[in-house]
């Protein structure tokens, strides 16, 4: 299986992700026809950017977990949830700058919705093998250049000198477990939000922006309102590009938050 064209590359953002330590195939192979096959994968991404190398770093550390959610998805026979994260994969691949992910991931949905699932677990292996040679960069310090520049801030925009705190006590376990399981979910979700730009999927856009809204409220952290209600909106207008500020607005945010 040929590997798809390398695509436009977005400058989105993302967030951490987390290792659970699931492991997709016990001897992963890449296909013989692979263009590369077996050398290290680089991000199509210009890695002096400090914020684009802790991306990269992020969505790798990721994608383990990812596949191996995957893998038990195949397992149980959940071929909707295989097709679903399929499609989280062909989409966010290319845009941390890995678009060797974007045709067998892409197959790999296809297959899932066909309920093939000899396809699937070859994909699967292929997906793998592509996520072992990936090359993590070297994040030599925190972040420190905004995402997004211009003359005049948006209103309640939090500023990027400016910590977001959650207003609950956290001396509180209950709240505290509130304010981290939202956290949680935000950085889950994100995810999907890149590849819901890349496709300019808008009405799912404005799906996300409602849930940010009243999540981040009930969570303790209303500066997220704002920011999900430039999103919604954009999204209501299939203003592409307003879209894409305004996420990377909510990732900067993110960033900040204690």
């Amino acid at each position: 299986m040929s590997l798809g064209p390398a695509e436009t590359i977005d400058a989105n953002r993302s967030v951490q992700g987390r290792q659970d330590g699931l492991q997709v195939s016990a001897a992963p192979c890449a296909p013989s026809d692979s263009p590369g096959a077996g050398l290290p994968i680089h991000a199509l991404l210009p890695l002096d950017d400090p914020e684009l190398k802790q991306i990269v770093g992020e969505f790798i550390d990721k994608l383990a977990t990812r596949l191996g959610g995957m893998q038990a998805a195949l397992q149980a026979g959940d071929f909707e949830l295989l097709a679903r994260e399929a499609h989280w994969l062909k989409g966010s691949g290319g845009t941390v700058g890995f678009p060797h992910f974007t045709t067998p991931a892409a197959n790999l949905e296809a297959a899932a919705k066909s309920n093939d699932r000899e396809s699937a677990a070859k994909l699967l292996r292929e997906l793998d093998s592509l996520r072992q040679r990936l090359v993590r960069p070297i994040v030599e310090q925190a972040l420190a250049t905004p995402l997004v520049t211009g003359d005049q801030p948006r209103p309640n925009k939090p500023s990027k000198a400016t910590s977001i705190e959650c207003v609950f006590p956290a001396s509180d376990a209950d709240f505290k477990r509130i304010a981290d399981d939202f956290l949680a979910r935000l950085d889950e979700r994100l995810f999907g939000m890149l590849g819901l730009v890349q496709e300019s999927a808008f009405e799912d856009l404005m799906n996300e922006g409602l849930w940010l809204n009243r999540a981040g409220e009930a969570a303790g952290f209303p500066a997220f309102g704002a920011l999900a209600e430039n999103l919604l909106r954009a999204a209501e207008r299939e203003d592409l590009s307003a879209c894409q500020q305004s996420l990377q607005e909510i990732l900067q945010a993110r960033q900040q938050v204690r």
